[in-house]
């Protein structure tokens, strides 16, 4: 089983992403923990391969949670960049 855990950048611990990835194949499995020991350089490579090979791919609809997190950490990175401008 390979199950991962995020917590909302906002720090929110009632808020937890789970993305539980079980009813994935063992071979899929096998490629993302092989995945997690390739070189920086290599897992970009890689990441955009799968990604050209993806697309054009619909996921659907965003749900309001998804946005909502969406929107802070788009706002919180929006702070730190004025925060930084305003000290340097």
């Amino acid at each position: 089983m390979y199950e991962q855990r995020e917590q909302r950048p906002d720090g929110d611990h009632a808020f937890e992403i789970v993305l539980s990835l079980q009813r994935m194949k063992r071979e899929t499995t096998a490629l993302l923990e092989a995945f997690e020991d390739l070189p920086l350089d290599e897992k970009r490579v890689f990441a955009n391969e799968i990604l050209r090979r993806s697309l054009p791919f619909d996921s659907g609809a965003l749900e309001d949670k998804e946005i909502d997190a969406g929107s802070a950490v788009l706002f919180r990175s929006l702070d730190e960049e004025d925060a930084d401008a305003s000290t340097g």
